[in-house]
């Protein structure tokens, strides 16, 4: 059987530190929010905790997905160093809007991930912008409770990452 050529790998990309747009800063909290009472409430679980911050492990997550094709430079610091083509590599700026369970009614809930993507090109008189869009996952808890939360929040963290992966392949960057 004829081995297969690799897939060409992607261009490299500076993935900035992301933001928390929608969530208490450096809170391991796992959040709740009851739609059916008040959605606008965001809750934490009194004895549920992620082992880091949300916002740190969607960062694990966006750079787990987007390294299989493609050298992803996590620091600003090491990006003035790395060219492509001559140029540094695209900046994607990622805010992290929404990473909690969401009940619809006291039995069914959904871990809801939303993130803001923009893609920029630096340059010495400063960035342009390339791309932006909103990203967003809902994967239903397997169970109403943190346990079930968290599962589904891991679950929507992939589908967004993986959607955002698609989206800069097919955008060409």
């Amino acid at each position: 059987m004829p081995a297969t050529a690799p897939a060409k790998a992607l261009p490299a990309l500076a993935l900035a530190t992301l933001d928390n747009a929608g969530q208490p800063d450096g809170s391991t909290a796992v959040h709740y929010r009851l739609a059916y009472a008040d959605a606008r409430e965001l809750r934490p679980y009194q004895q549920a905790r992620w082992s880091q911050p949300p916002i740190q492990l969607m960062r694990q997550r966006l750079q787990a997905h987007l390294g299989q094709q493609r050298a992803v430079i996590g620091t600003l610091g090491a990006q003035a160093s790395v060219r492509v083509d001559g140029q540094p590599p695209a900046l994607l700026r990622v805010e992290l809007e929404e990473f909690s369970q969401v009940f619809d009614s006291p039995e069914r809930s959904v871990g809801l991930v939303r993130l803001r993507a923009t893609l920029t090109r630096p340059s010495t008189l400063g960035e342009s912008l390339l791309a932006q869009r909103l990203f967003e996952a809902q994967a239903p808890a397997p169970s109403p409770d943190a346990t079930g939360g968290t599962r589904a929040l891991a679950q929507g963290a992939d589908q967004v990452a993986a959607a955002l992966a698609q989206w800069l392949e097919a955008s060409g960057y």
